[in-house]
């Protein structure tokens, strides 16, 4: 009988044991993790925009609220009591009222009621009249990635009440004197986006007038360089690229008007200073000051930096010595030659349009040949490139350096 005892004593206290052991182990559900709150997690206060009011007169009362808004965790507030529609404030007539947009930052979300209110009550002249409290209700939504968006119970905040004060400068129990009454979120946007245009602004006026400091000192560099020493050479591609840009204006007026006196005489200037290319001279150049007037015969060319780099060009080419020049070509240069036929062409038709009494009969023949002269200028004006420069420079030394080994 004790030994019946004793092993039933020995088998529960095997039960008790492996209850105990086990419970820890239970599949239990997870209770999601708290989410970390601060202080306030709600926040409100009223802005009047005066601090005492007349009898009927309409006064503006702002109210604004931070919430906490995170990726944990969101306070929602109930807000269909706040709409100026349905909000009530005795002894106070809510008249109107607007609703900015909200706006985000940090961890807060604001957002912002402006209220119309109006008193028609002389009995309260002289006496402190209380906007009264506001309760509001909210809950706080935690996020976890487990359980997802868990909604907390509803809560309250109550928003105390203030004091507005009929005829009066400060109310009885104010605790500072109030200032003048500042805008809303749409007055902070759009000072935000003043500020911004402003300093826009003055950005570009910085560029520009370091720009100006620039062209006004490379001005007076370049003066002071020129009272000591000659002024260099335009680049003869850009003589030939104004040649032949004047040439094709002037093609496109003879076009219009085929006894158009101005425009032949331009064509003849620009075809001369192609022609002395052509021939494998240089046009003559007087390097001078931007402004200087061009003298008939003379193309006005800018060049460098901004057009930094004024000269005024000439050349005497004639037809006869374009004709003289083909004479000494060889035989195999067929496409060269047919472009300097058709400049020698031009030179005669335009010198006898200029000087004689052609009055451009054969106006036809005249655009084609003025044609070819400006697909022989853009050839010219290839070969002036820094890269065909480069390429004759090195034939040239290859060149040499082969005349050398061979005569070693």
């Amino acid at each position: 009988m004790r030994m019946a005892r004793l092993v039933t004593r020995a088998v529960v206290a095997g039960l008790l044991m492996a209850g105990v052991w086990a419970s820890p182990a239970q599949a239990q559900p997870d209770s999601p993790p708290l989410v970390d709150i601060d202080a306030d997690p709600i926040r409100c206060w009223w802005y009047a925009d005066r601090g005492a009011i007349q009898v009927g007169e309409h006064v503006t009362l702002t109210l604004t609220c931070a919430v906490v808004e995170t990726e944990a965790a969101r306070v929602v507030v109930d807000r269909s009591r706040l709409d100026p529609s349905v909000l009530t404030l005795p002894p106070f007539d809510v008249t109107g009222g607007t609703q900015p947009a909200d706006t985000v930052t940090g961890s807060r979300r604001f957002f912002q009621y402006a209220y119309v209110l109006t008193l028609i009550n002389d009995n309260a002249i002289g006496r402190d009249l209380l906007v009264p409290e506001l309760p509001l209700s909210y809950r706080i939504e935690s996020r976890t990635a487990g359980t997802g968006a868990l909604e907390g119970r509803d809560q309250t905040y109550e928003l105390p009440a203030i004091p507005l004060r009929l005829i009066s400068l400060v109310a009885t129990d104010a605790t500072d004197i109030r200032e003048v009454a500042h805008g809303g979120f749409e007055a902070i946007e759009a000072r935000a986006l003043r500020a911004r245009l402003l300093r826009l602004g003055a950005l570009v006026a910085f560029a520009v007038a370091a720009l100006l400091a620039v062209m006004a000192f490379r001005r007076a560099f370049a003066g002071s360089q020129a009272a000591t020493q000659a002024a260099p050479r335009l680049p003869e591609r850009a003589v030939i690229t104004s040649a032949a840009g004047r040439l094709a204006e002037a093609r496109a007026a003879l076009q219009r008007d085929a006894r158009d006196e101005a425009a032949a005489g331009r064509a003849l200037e620009a075809l001369r200073v192609i022609g002395v290319y052509a021939l494998g001279g240089v046009a003559t150049q007087m390097v001078g000051e931007h402004g200087t007037a061009a003298e008939p015969g003379q193309i006005a060319v800018r060049s460098g930096w901004l057009g930094g780099r004024h000269a005024l060009v000439s050349a005497s080419t004639t037809g006869a010595a374009v004709r003289a020049h083909l004479a000494r070509l060889p035989g195999d240069a067929a496409s060269e030659r047919l472009k300097l036929e058709a400049l020698a062409d031009a030179l005669t038709r335009l010198t006898a349009r200029r000087y004689g009494t052609d009055a451009g009969d054969d106006a036809a023949a005249l655009d084609g040949s003025i044609g070819l002269a400006l697909g022989l200028a853009g050839d010219l004006a290839r070969e002036q490139s820094w890269i065909a420069r480069q390429q004759r420079a090195a034939k040239d030394q290859i060149a040499a350096f082969g005349a050398r080994v061979w005569t070693r």
